[in-house]
């Protein structure tokens, strides 16, 4: 009995030795680096996960992450948007979140700043709500676009930047992993939560294991997807080498469409991928949006012609989280910016229009474009 004992010891200290000297070795040589932290984020019945409210968190990896969010929850500075006039909501994944940035250098808080600073002087007009959060597809946008529209008040404005992930996203949170995430509060986990969070995000042995352990359930889960779509669309979808993401999310859209008929809000789309890299999905979402009288951000002609001009112009952050530069998050605000400002134009010119009618004079709101 004491000899298998001893054998036992033996094989626990080698196993932990080769553990140790694995750890040093990455840690040297080859770290891996998470985008932001594991206790950022909270369990939701309805989301799956959410940002903690009330947190400002800074982490040092590669680079700084830098997470802010109010006490509503939301990735935003403002504790509150009283006093603005209209509401705007901009849902979507980490490029809406501003994954890999600092706080202030997102496309939707550049576009605050690009609608609320006029002569010189910041006025509330729109409060530009953030709902962005990474891995978020668009079922869990629609969710947090209702959700927040009870707490906050129903949306002006609805903006959502679709991603190539999207697809896989609905997928996954359909069928429950999204759920399974080791976050705070999940029940899942209970008390292990805070030992499990720190084996994660600070062992590199264990950061691997995860990582390899959830591409390969992803991709069974993903996989398990419904019947591929009809023979004509898959024939559209590989004339751009790899199936047209966009597209297949076109009953998103569609749901996309009747939320924001039913908030009375104005609903405004784009997709993020980079021109030339898309596979088609930000031409289709052009098209579409046009056939349904909804509105397009049309980013892709600006950045083009500022690479154009200036070609060695970096295109993503040099570190692990990826993602846009600042640059191009102002470009992709300012197409944001110019459709609110066009829809704004419409409206007053329709009350205008109305009132004239009716003998009543307007009152609409109308004001340059920034």
């Amino acid at each position: 009995m004491g000899s298998i004992w001893k054998k036992i010891a033996l094989l626990t200290v080698a196993v932990l030795t080769v553990l140790f000297f694995a750890e040093i070795s990455l840690r040297v040589f080859a770290p891996m680096y998470m985008v932001g932290q594991l206790d950022w984020y909270q369990y939701d019945d309805d989301l799956a996960i959410r940002l903690k409210p009330s947190m400002h968190a800074l982490h040092l990896s590669d680079h700084q992450s830098e997470m802010k969010t109010n006490g509503l929850g939301t990735v935003n500075f403002q504790e509150s948007f009283d006093g603005y006039e209209q509401v705007i909501f901009a849902a979507g994944d980490s490029y809406t979140e501003g994954v890999g940035l600092a706080a202030d250098a997102s496309y939707p808080f550049q576009l605050d700043i690009l609608l609320n600073t006029r002569s010189g002087e910041y006025q509330k007009d729109f409060a530009v709500v953030n709902l962005g959060l990474a891995a978020y597809g668009a079922d869990q946008a629609m969710i947090a676009i209702d959700r927040w529209a009870e707490t906050i008040s129903p949306p002006d404005y609805i903006l959502y930047f679709g991603c190539s992930n999207d697809y896989g996203d609905d997928i996954l949170f359909q069928r429950g992993y999204r759920h399974e995430h080791l976050v705070d509060g999940n029940p899942r986990y209970g008390i292990f939560v805070d030992p499990l969070q720190w084996l994660l995000d600070e062992v590199q042995v264990f950061k691997r294991a995860k990582f390899a352990i959830a591409r390969i359930r992803d991709a069974i889960r993903v996989s398990q997807r419904p019947p591929d779509p009809p023979e004509e669309m898959k024939k559209a979808d590989d004339e751009h080498g790899l199936r047209n993401i966009a597209r297949r999310q076109e009953p998103k859209f569609d749901l996309l469409s009747e939320m924001a008929d039913r908030h009375g809000a104005t609903l405004i789309v784009s997709w993020t991928d980079f021109p030339g890299r898309d596979n088609g999905s930000y031409e289709w979402l052009r098209n579409w949006a046009a056939s349904n009288d909804v509105r397009f951000a049309d980013w892709h002609p600006s950045v083009s012609s500022v690479l154009s001009s200036i070609p060695a112009l970096p295109i993503a952050n040099p570190h692990s989280s990826g993602h846009y530069r600042t640059w191009i998050n102002s470009l992709i605000a300012r197409a944001y910016a110019a459709q609110v400002e066009d829809a704004l134009a419409e409206r007053a010119s329709n009350q205008a229009t109305a009132e004239r009618g009716t003998g009543g004079a307007s009152r609409a709101l109308s004001r340059p474009r920034p």
